[in-house]
This record gives structure tokens, C-alpha cells and sequence, in this order.
């Protein structure tokens, strides 16, 4: 369910509300040179977010903000 094809080289993947990183995981695979940044909100997410990535040798940044002001 995550796979999409860019129009170009992609170069730059926001993951907004990566949840526990599973389309982290796949968007490294298909774009290993992408810079990926990854937003979550939610702590319990985040915990197995940021593990999947150090688990996967993943880099990307993290950003544990909402994408919205107000809840």
C-alpha cells in the first residue's frame, strides 16, 4: 500500500504521521539516497519508531511534533 512512483529523482521523502516506521522501512528500500524525515506525535509511536529505525540502520530525522496547532 505504500508504493508510488515519482516523477523524478526523488531526493527528499517527509513521512508526515510515520506512526511506528513501517513506510520508513519500505522508502529506504526503494530510495536508499532519499533524505528521509519522519513526523510523529504520538510518545508510544515514537518509541517504536525511532527502534525500528536504529534497529534497521535507518537515518533519518525525527521530528516528534503534530502537523496541526490545535488537538
Amino acid at each position: 500500500s505504500y508504493y508510488v512512483e515519482f516523477a523524478s529523482s526523488t531526493q527528499t521523502i517527509i513521512d508526515a504521521g510515520s506512526h511506528i516506521g513501517m513506510s520508513a522501512l519500505y522508502f529506504h528500500k526503494m530510495y536508499p539516497q532519499a533524505t528521509l524525515t519522519c513526523i510523529e506525535p504520538n510518545p508510544f509511536n515514537l518509541n517504536y519508531l525511532e527502534q525500528n529505525l536504529q534497529e534497521n540502520q535507518i537515518t533519518a530525522t525525527v521530528i516528534p511534533k503534530a502537523l496541526v496547532g490545535k488537538r
